[in-house]
């Protein structure tokens, strides 16, 4: 969906006690996979078991075709700006 007319996957949130339903994403992208924090307060990519950090995939160079770029596993703190790079540049594929 949304290859071709711009549709977007999104995510939403079912309130089972007033049948609700609320639209918490939005904009040009495509929303999928979410993953709800331990205390179910939080939605994002996959988080430590202590609820205060994620891990997501980035990559870390911008002077190559986007269709040679090499991902990398970053872990952030929820709050901070800084990721933590697990996988070094070194690191071939």
């Amino acid at each position: 969906m949304g290859y071709l007319n711009r549709l977007r996957a999104h995510l939403y949130v079912f309130h089972i006690d007033t049948k609700a339903v609320t639209q918490i994403t939005s904009g040009d992208y495509e929303d999928y996979s979410p993953a709800w924090s331990p205390d179910g307060s939080k939605i994002a990519p996959v988080w430590h078991p202590d609820g205060e950090g994620l891990a997501y995939i980035t990559t870390t160079r911008t002077d190559v075709p986007v269709s040679y770029l090499q991902t990398k596993l970053a872990i952030i703190r929820v709050g901070e700006d800084e990721p933590v790079l697990l996988t070094t540049e070194s690191l071939d594929r």
